[in-house]
């Protein structure tokens, strides 16, 4: 009887071995072939005050990224408008969401020179800025209908839409 060897048969157990332990383990090792994609939720922060919106992205192991102020008059002051990326994102460990903050709405300023002007002029140059007026009567000396004052007086910064009352002769 031929007697047969025994080795080549091992040599080849132990290749294979070999490759496919180096399928699995040169992978994990080096990085490659796991999901290196991004894994964390973006957290909704808009709409929260933005100590509180800091502190929902940080844990979520995100940063804050750029944090700009706009006006907004549907947004109360303080708090986060809108943020980039949104809250249907996912990102890796450590990336920015960038913030935009609400510094209430925008002022509007009582336009200068009221005074002394037809009311029918005044009303127009209020309404030009987006404010509403009332009208108010005095008695004076001044023909009738012009403008006497002004509450708030001109120059002064409210809020768009507000009402300013003309005090008319």
């Amino acid at each position: 009887p031929t007697k047969r060897r025994k080795w080549p048969w091992v040599l080849l157990g132990l290749l294979l071995l070999a490759v496919i332990a180096a399928f699995f383990i040169i992978p994990a090792v080096f990085g490659g072939g796991g999901d290196d994609g991004p894994d964390v939720s973006v957290p909704n922060v808009v709409g929260q005050k933005l100590d509180d919106a800091k502190k929902a992205i940080e844990e979520a192991h995100l940063t804050v990224g750029h944090v700009t102020h706009e006006p907004s008059a549907a947004v109360d002051k303080g708090k986060v408008i809108s943020q980039d990326p949104d809250a249907t994102e996912f990102l890796n460990k450590g990336d920015p969401v960038d913030l935009v903050v609400s510094t209430g709405p925008k002022m509007v300023a009582v336009p200068d020179n009221l005074i002394g002007m037809p009311l029918n002029q005044a009303k127009q140059a209020l309404e030009a800025v987006g404010l509403q007026w009332k009208v108010e009567r005095e008695q004076s000396n001044q023909p009738k209908n012009e403008v006497l004052g002004t509450d708030p007086q001109s120059g002064a910064q409210v809020k768009p839409h507000s009402t300013v009352t003309l005090t008319v002769a």
